[in-house]
């Protein structure tokens, strides 16, 4: 059944696309701030679609070590697939607005920043339209992290990181930043990239109140957007190496805002001429150290 509204929609959907206005079709999360790791949490959309109608489909990525199931569809075909979860409808609901809901699980391995983003498809006037939903932000803390926090950073080798690359899948790492003796905070990312040679770029949005200079950028075009906040490693052809790491350093340059420090970051990478995206997912484990012992 869904294979088949999966093909009805495709056949539909235009190839052009573009983004509707925020002001018509609106997307509003309900997500928790920060959860324990093994937890699982709830995820509610409300989704206000004034006097739209017809065929519709809402995705939301979620992140490795996450697992959705469903919980109120709003009448939707649901589906996990690929850590990808689908809403898929045939006819909107009557009502202007209503919510959808799902449960998340999330394994013990799993720590750290996590952007939650998901995005709403519709036809309107037979062109493909897309809302996206604000990013939101989740903080994952290990329940034994006052335990773990007095080891030295040597000990935090994670076997779970042997699982994750083990899987064959593309995938970048961010070990979790840390701060060396001149009070730099240095910042370490695995790239797992199985046999795949062609264009790659690291994107990353950094804190407020802080320069970002490369350490080892393993042929990349280093660059450091000031006035964005972004960090770039960017390659023509990535490295030969199946695993490698490139790292940058945060150095504060004015006084520090009271925020929470977090780092978001994507990857891109092509496949068969095809850019692909993927988040970056964080793990408290030093890379290096784990590099080393392969």
């Amino acid at each position: 059944m869904f294979k088949h509204l999966t093909l009805l929609f495709c056949f539909l959907l235009l190839t052009t696309s573009f983004l509707f206005s925020q002001e018509d079709i609106t997307l509003t999360p309900k997500i928790p701030k920060e959860i324990q790791a093994g937890n699982q949490f709830v995820v509610e959309v409300k989704i206000n679609k004034g006097d739209l109608k017809g065929i519709a489909r809402f995705e939301h990525k979620l992140p490795e070590g996450f697992v959705a199931t469903q919980m109120n569809c709003a009448n939707a075909e649901f589906r996990y697939f690929k850590n990808t979860v689908i809403l898929q409808w045939i006819n909107l609901p009557f009502e202007k607005e209503f919510t959808i809901s799902y449960k998340v699980k999330t394994d013990t391995s799993v720590e750290g920043y996590h952007v939650m983003r998901a995005n709403f498809y519709f036809l309107h006037n037979s062109e493909r339209r897309i809302v996206e939903m604000y990013p939101q932000v989740l903080t994952i803390n290990k329940e034994n992290s006052k335990s773990r926090s007095a080891k030295k950073d040597g000990d935090l080798i994670s076997n779970n990181l042997d699982n994750i690359l083990k899987k064959g899948e593309f995938s970048c790492i961010r070990q979790k930043p840390y701060i060396n003796e001149n009070n730099e905070i240095i910042v370490n990312l695995l790239v797992n990239k199985k046999d795949l040679n062609k264009f790659g770029k690291i994107q990353e949005i950094i804190p407020k109140g802080y320069k970002a200079v490369s350490i080892r950028s393993n042929n990349a075009m280093f660059v450091y957007n000031s006035r964005l906040h972004i960090v770039k490693f960017m390659w023509m052809n990535l490295p030969e190496t199946p695993q490698f790491v490139v790292s940058y350093k945060l150095v504060p340059i004015k006084e520090i805002p009271d925020e929470a420090f977090i780092i978001t970051g994507q990857m891109f990478y092509a496949v068969n001429n095809v850019t692909n995206t993927i988040d970056v997912v964080e793990r408290g484990i030093d890379l290096m150290k784990y590099i080393q012992k392969k």
